[in-house]
């Protein structure tokens, strides 16, 4: 029975893990990141709003 208890941990550590990744994954392909350069230079600006779409 101590085995089976072993394996259920280690694959819980291992979902866990993947849904961290996951999860930092997806939040940083929908965040917005933008210099603070850009922000300061109204032209610069306006070519990233742009692009946006």
């Amino acid at each position: 029975m101590l085995k089976i208890a072993k394996i259920v941990k280690t694959y819980a550590t291992h979902e866990e893990a993947t849904f961290k990744a996951v999860t930092k994954a997806c939040s940083a392909a929908t965040s917005l990141q933008i210099a603070p350069e850009v922000l300061n230079d109204p032209a610069a600006f306006e070519k990233f709003q742009q692009v946006q779409g």
